[in-house]
């Protein structure tokens, strides 16, 4: 029996519909599965870069928090280089300034170390206060024989140098300081800057 023409029409329309439902459901669970990895890779993508930026401000941090403790470290240095400076000033001040007679102990302390026949140099601006006679007293007391001259010179330093076999051994103030800091600097550290913890 023959169908009529508009119930082949009609099924074809109902076959239209129903692929079309199919295909559109499938299109749409495609979508669906399409846009949900888009959206995993997304999330994963942002979740890496998140990580990416967060080790990147956190390696920002700790090179600036380095640098700072660098330099904070070299302020403390400074610190502590010119506290033991003002510290070595101070003492040399106070020398410069002792009543002759204490200074002329000190002198006569440098002078321990000379032996027979050495000269002894005297500061020009010194000659008022260590005398020839002076000098030849503390060597009497010791029982040896010095010999005294006076340097020429234009800086006003203070103190002596002895001469023994042409080698000169530096008593001037400033340099038995210098020797002092140098023997002394890194315990006066450790008492005026003491390390708490």
């Amino acid at each position: 029996m023959q169908e009529k023409p508009m119930t082949i029409a009609a099924r074809i329309v109902n076959d239209a519909e129903i692929i079309a439902k199919s295909t559109l459901e499938e299109g749409q669970i495609k979508a669906d599965e399409i846009l949900e990895r888009a959206k995993r890779d997304a999330s994963a993508y942002i979740s890496n870069e998140e990580i990416e930026l967060k080790n990147f401000a956190s390696e920002i941090i700790r090179q600036k928090c380095s640098a700072t403790s660098s330099e904070v470290r070299k302020l403390i240095l400074k610190a502590k280089k010119e506290a033991i400076d003002r510290a070595f000033e101070s003492a040399q001040s106070k020398l410069l300034t002792l009543p002759s007679a204490t200074y002329l102990e000190l002198i006569k302390g440098m002078l321990d170390s000379a032996e027979t026949q050495d000269t002894v140099l005297v500061y020009q601006n010194e000659k008022r206060l260590i005398t020839k006679k002076f000098i030849e007293a503390v060597a009497a007391l010791k029982g040896i024989k010095l010999k005294v001259d006076f340097i020429e010179s234009k800086i006003p330093e203070r103190g002596i140098k002895i001469v023994s076999d042409n080698v000169e051994k530096d008593c001037s103030l400033s340099t038995e300081l210098l020797v002092l800091r140098n023997e002394i600097e890194t315990q006066l550290v450790d008492v005026l800057f003491p390390i708490t913890e």
